[in-house]
């Protein structure tokens, strides 16, 4: 491991893998609150610029940057953005202020919540779990047992590029990974897609988010994570760090980067949601999740180079399904059924993201994505 490596490794882990550094920081931004409302009554004051408060949030804390150009905050709207890039600066980088004014909820970023205008799916849809969420609204369109606890299999792999992607540099793509024989070896004995890497195999790093994403490669997974990580049980302990700051570590644990069944490793249909809502806030992932094809450069181990392509993108491309599809994973072990976490920009320009699980095949999972498009979507 380079010493970039286990800087960026440190840093991660001593940020996230408290328990408490969530709740610490929540109580800074409360305590940052009180003070300015008890001592400068900037919230009682509609007329005072969001850039005094951004300079009072540094100076109390710290640790933030002031971010944006200055502007004048008239009414509660302009408030709670000004105490959003607060959140930002001071507290967990998933929260979100809720409601400003008498009081001040904080909460995680993605959290979507059901209320009475919620469907549930119909009859025609297959899997027993899903949910559909308008990503512009903030809101469930539909779901069926959204919480209820299911194993995800390879959508694993979603949050896998996440967590790689937010601990390596853009100069890093570039670099060159060996590919070992203990994870041809795994992939082998778990019988684990793979994207056919050769043991001493040189791979970039660019290559092996790609891999991991379009041919559910076993075999990117794990020598990206040993990349970043340097081993595979310690990528996992940042994956399940990963899952405390997106607010779903109660509901969600993870075992392995590539979506092994085991009792341990579980999510649901909504945390599925939030996961693949923090991807598409990530440059690269959101750019890896809606690739369709690849092609790898040939070396000595693949002459003719490799193509990665991903089925369920290019079978979905045909459909009607009000939109175009910009990020998709699929899932199968037995004990996951088929599994499908998706997301479109539909026609009428609304952002969704779609989990499904357990159907009884890959045809009624794509199925179900393309019927949920067509009857739920604006």
């Amino acid at each position: 491991m380079s010493n970039e490596q286990k800087r960026i490794r440190k840093n991660y882990r001593a940020q996230f893998m408290s328990k408490r550094w969530k709740e610490q920081k929540r109580e800074q931004l409360y305590r940052f609150v009180e003070e300015m409302r008890a001592d400068r009554k900037v919230l009682a004051k509609r007329g005072i610029a969001a850039a005094l408060v951004l300079v009072m949030a540094v100076a109390a804390v710290g640790i933030a940057t002031h971010r944006g150009n200055a502007v004048q905050a008239k009414d509660d709207t302009s408030e709670e953005a000004t105490l959003q890039t607060a959140v930002a600066s001071v507290g967990n980088p998933t929260d979100t202020i809720r409601a400003v004014g008498d009081g001040i909820t904080i909460a995680p970023k993605y959290e979507f919540v059901p209320d009475e205008n919620t469907q549930s799916f119909g009859g025609g849809v297959n899997s027993r779990f899903g949910i559909l969420i308008d990503l512009d609204e903030n809101k469930v369109v539909a779901d069926r047992d959204p919480e209820t606890k299911m194993y995800p299999a390879s959508m694993t792999k979603v949050l896998t590029v996440l967590v790689a992607a937010e601990n390596i540099t853009p100069e890093q793509l570039d670099d060159m990974c060996t590919v070992t024989f203990e994870t041809t070896n795994y992939s082998y004995i778990n019988e684990c897609s793979v994207v056919g890497f050769e043991v001493g195999e040189q791979v970039s790093v660019r290559d092996l988010f790609y891999g991991t994403i379009l041919c559910s490669g076993a075999d990117a997974s794990l020598t990206l994570a040993e990349y970043v990580a340097g081993s595979h049980e310690a990528f996992v302990d940042m994956m399940n760090a990963k899952l405390d700051q997106l607010g779903i570590g109660d509901t969600s644990h993870f075992t392995n980067c590539v979506g092994l069944f085991d009792e341990n490793h579980y999510t649901t249909a909504h945390d599925m949601a939030v996961i693949m809502a923090a991807a598409l806030d990530n440059e690269l992932c959101a750019e890896v999740l809606k690739t369709r094809e690849r092609n790898i450069e040939p070396n000595e181990f693949h002459p003719e180079g490799q193509w990665l392509y991903d089925k369920f993108i290019g079978w979905i491309e045909d459909q009607e399904i009000n939109g175009t599809i910009i990020g998709a994973k699929t899932g199968y072990v037995m004990e996951s059924g088929n599994c499908c976490v998706s997301a479109l920009l539909s026609n009428g320009g609304h952002r969704y993201i779609l989990v499904t699980g357990k159907a009884d095949s890959s045809l009624m999972e794509r199925q179900d994505h393309v019927a949920i498009y067509q009857n739920y979507t604006n």
